[in-house]
């Protein structure tokens, strides 16, 4: 905690990043991570963005304008070697103008028009992989090793671990309903329905709920009772899943006459749901 004061206490801007896989508890979990670090006061990047038509298949629990892209840093690059007389700029109707008055010849093609990253004074990452912090393509500089904290799954809940965050620079908005409600989403997805969780892990479901957390959206939200097409999809699924013990994974398949014969579609929704209920039936 004294780890985490430090380095809120000396820095202004933060990436929160998660897993581009699917995990409804790093999903909750860093959802309310931005909205306790923005009460603190800190400019928070949300990587990967979520998409309105993605935060509305967890309303009310997602906000319905949560989590835009990153804007791209653009830098204007002129080469040293081109003396300028003046540099300005011009407030248009419909445009800011870049005026650039050089003392010798400037051609366009002598501009180099880049990219650049933001600079993060830290970084809290919702999984243990560091070289994955890299291939998720934000568009951020990598902070210091010692100025980045990995939130990850193990014996304690990341709900937990991210009210321990709250706790330790003393937010007020950890007593938020909607991040309690967020909180407790990512508790009850990743415990199976508090059907796993800890005693200490019970507690905090209990203070959530004390502090105004939508306990009954979470859990129809994770524990949604399925059509009697997308049970019959489940069905076929469940009957074709098999434990690989090499890849210590448990798979299945599906066929287009499986979706056409239950008359649903293969989308991002339906297989999310999916995985979620063959986990809960057959396990991790």
């Amino acid at each position: 905690k004294n780890s985490i004061r430090e380095l809120l206490g000396t820095g202004k801007r933060f990436l929160v990043a998660s897993d581009p896989s699917f995990d409804e508890s790093a999903l909750f979990a860093s959802a309310a991570l931005k909205k306790i670090l923005d009460a603190a006061g800190k400019e928070v990047l949300f990587w990967p963005p979520i998409s309105e038509a993605f935060a509305r298949s967890y309303a009310p629990i997602l906000d319905a304008h949560p989590f835009p892209a990153i804007p791209r840093k653009i830098k204007i690059k002129i080469p040293k070697r081109i003396a300028l007389d003046e540099l300005r700029y011009e407030d248009e109707p419909d445009a800011m103008s870049i005026i650039i008055s050089p003392k010798a010849h400037l051609d366009i093609k002598d501009l180099l028009i880049e990219r650049v990253p933001y600079d993060m004074d830290g970084a809290f990452c919702f999984f243990s992989d560091e070289l994955l912090l890299e291939k998720i393509g934000a568009p951020v500089a990598r902070p210091p090793r010692e100025r980045t904290v990995y939130l990850m799954h193990n014996t304690r809940t990341l709900a937990e671990k991210v009210t321990d965050i709250a706790e330790a620079i003393g937010i007020p908005s950890a007593h938020d309903p909607s991040v309690s409600t967020l909180l407790f989403a990512s508790l009850t997805a990743e415990t199976d329905l508090l059907r796993t969780a800890s005693p200490v892990a019970l507690r905090l479901a209990g203070t959530l709920a004390e502090r105004g957390a939508d306990t009954a959206s979470a859990r129809a939200i994770l524990d949604r009772t399925p059509t009697p097409n997308e049970a019959q999809l489940l069905g076929r699924a469940l009957a074709r899943t098999t434990f690989d013990a090499t890849l210590n994974a448990r798979w299945t398949f599906l066929g287009a006459k499986d979706f056409e014969k239950t008359g649903l579609s293969s989308s991002s929704a339906v297989i999310r749901f999916l995985f979620k209920k063959i986990a809960s039936v057959a396990g991790p």
